[in-house]
């Protein structure tokens, strides 16, 4: 394989890498914000998980 055959693969082969991460349009961002919204989701979900351990164990003390 030639040094250009060798570029050519290896350049389809990021652009496979890019568009499996982020979507048919890397240059609008969808796959950006889709992964901007999940983040936001996680993070929302970590704070709701954290504050039920912070309310359980007041509520351990306080009952005993």
């Amino acid at each position: 394989m030639t040094p250009i055959e060798l570029l050519a693969q290896q350049s389809q082969e990021q652009h496979a890498r890019y568009h499996a991460l982020f979507g048919l349009n890397p240059a609008g961002g969808e796959g950006l914000r889709d992964l901007a919204r999940r983040a936001r989701e996680v993070g929302l979900r970590e704070r709701q998980v954290r504050q039920g351990v912070i309310n359980l164990n007041f509520s351990t003390r306080v009952t005993g």
